[in-house]
């Protein structure tokens, strides 16, 4: 079996400020790893933030889908699977956030399979635009898929975690994350499994926010029992649990 889960907020709370969570949780999950099975973090992350946070993710970790399915790592921390926007995408992005916003309204980071960058690069994976105001995300959004209709996958944070780039200072708030229609976690879970010869019987998911609901319609979903409303209200309530541990040992009372 295999399972994928969110990182910020399920796998690690911020409330967790002692990692006494975290770490039960990775205890756990390698005595999952431990029976055969595998597990994988499926984050808006890029692998540059998530090495800042858990330099040794890999060591409980089979695979990292970063950028809300954007790539896919292995454990030697070397893309395995892609889908990047194309450049003609990527400043058709910036060229729409500068036509809609002040510049000084918003903020963007460019991120490719290794770098986070506050210049436009080639192969990007996600684009970041931070704003001052959440009031802004539904306006850019729209302007975004009249831009290139049918083209991108947009994931809204409207209560944002401060950004840790020096380039977006604490007065940046809420942002979108802007990924190819081809990526999406529920779309990189699929890649995923069809490179492992894994079905979908065989895959479990649990996530805590909005972007995780399509990874959890699809990938017998479960939500921590404090995750998003919205999620909770989609959610079986006997698939709510309290941590990731309970999560596991739910499918393998042993764990």
């Amino acid at each position: 079996m295999i399972i994928f889960c969110d990182f910020d907020g399920t796998l690690w709370r911020h409330s967790d400020t002692d990692f006494s969570e975290l770490n039960q949780n990775i205890a756990t999950i390698q005595n999952w790893r431990s029976a055969g099975n595998l597990f994988v973090i499926a984050s808006g992350r890029s692998l540059a933030s998530l090495k800042r946070h858990q330099a040794n993710f890999t060591d409980y970790t089979d695979f990292f889908i970063s950028d809300n399915g954007a790539f896919i790592f292995d454990q030697n921390q070397q893309v395995v699977i892609q889908n990047t926007l194309s450049d003609a995408q990527s400043a058709k992005i910036l060229a729409t956030a500068q036509q809609t916003l002040p510049a000084d309204q918003f903020r963007v980071s460019f991120y490719s399979a290794y770098d986070e960058s506050e210049q436009i690069t080639a192969e990007l994976g996600k684009i970041r635009i931070w704003f001052k105001s959440a009031d802004a995300i539904d306006l850019v959004t729209e302007k975004l898929h009249a831009a290139l209709p049918g083209q991108l996958k947009i994931h809204h944070e409207r209560h944002a975690i401060k950004s840790s780039l020096p380039w977006v200072d604490n007065t940046f708030t809420a942002f979108i994350n802007v990924v190819s229609k081809t990526a999406g976690k529920e779309s990189a879970i699929t890649q995923l499994l069809q490179k492992l010869h894994l079905s979908t019987d065989e895959a479990f998911s649990i996530g805590d926010d909005l972007n995780d609901l399509e990874m959890l319609k699809h990938f017998h979903g479960h939500t921590l029992s404090d995750a998003h409303p919205q999620l909770r209200a989609l959610i079986s309530p006997q698939n709510q649990r309290r941590t990731v541990a309970d999560f596991i040992k739910s499918l393998m009372p042993t764990a």
